[in-house]
Parts: C-alpha cells; structure tokens; sequence
C-alpha cells in the first residue's frame, strides 16, 4: 500500500502521545469496537495496522497486529507486532494490561471486577453509568446506622 506525505501527516494528526510511551489514537473508530480506524482510499483499515504498514512493515495474509502494551488505541509502531491469530489470542485481552480499551491507565480505584471481568470505572464515567461504589459511600455517610448495619452483617452478626 502506497502513502502520500499529506497522508502521512493526516493519519499522524489524529495521534496524541501519551506519557506512558503509547501513541493514542484519537481519530474515528468507525464500528470497529475498541479499535480505531482511518479511511484510506474509500476504505476503512484498522489504524494499528496502517500505523506498521506507514512504517513499512509489511503484513501478511492470515496474520494479525497484535498491542504489546494491550491498549487497543496505540498505533506506536513500538508496542505493535505482527503475529498468527493464535499467538494473538494466547496473548489475552485487556484483563492484566495497564491501560484500558480507551486508553485510561488502570488504577485500583478505577477498576471494577464483576464476574470475571474487568471494567473501567472512567469508561463507565464518559459513558453517563453511575458509580455505584460512591453512590453507597455517599449513602452511608448520610445514613451512618446503614453502614453499621452492613459491617454488622459482614462481620456474621456481631457488632464491630
């Protein structure tokens, strides 16, 4: 696939480095799940891939990128790899990676599990969720015999 240095530059301006040494892509992510997207051409591709195939890496048929650094985001040539789909796979998705599906770095705070899966509370944020944990800490200390009541009952009945 060729490039043009005009789209070369269009594709870098909707980048954004992050200090974590990722670069984020900030441009569409046209139905493609956690992934972004550029059009070139008429046709839409997966922005980790054209990021390697800008920095002429070439792809081959059957084979897929994978993000070293599991951010789904990063299109930093660095963090990317070419790989069979099995290897990719193996690699796992987001659940030990440091940084979400959108780019958030992963802190105890703002990471919730639930039946075995992990989400991010600053995805549930931008997407309008409510956080439920701040919520019940909110209603607690409104209602202080609630909270004794709960740590009554965590601690099988007996008052702390």
């Amino acid at each position: 696939m060729k490039f043009t240095n005009g789209q070369r530059l269009k594709f870098r301006s909707r980048t954004e480095p992050q200090d974590y040494g990722c670069l984020l892509w900030t441009g569409a992510r046209p139905g493609m799940g956690p992934y972004g997207g550029f059009n070139h051409r008429g046709k839409w591709h997966s922005a980790h891939r054209l990021a390697l195939l800008l920095a002429g890496v070439e792809i081959p048929d059957g084979m897929t990128v994978d993000h070293l650094c599991k951010n789904t985001l990063c299109v930093e040539v660095a963090h990317l790899r070419v790989v069979p789909p099995i290897a990719n796979v193996r690699c796992g998705r987001h659940m030990n990676s440091r940084i979400c599906g959108n780019g958030h770095r992963r802190t105890k705070e703002n990471t919730h599990h639930f039946r075995g899966l992990v989400f991010c509370r600053d995805c549930g944020r931008e997407a309008g969720e409510p956080d439920h944990a701040r919520e019940r800490a909110e209603h607690e200390r409104d209602f202080p015999l609630l909270a004794l009541a709960r740590e009554i009952e965590t601690n099988g009945g007996t008052e702390p």
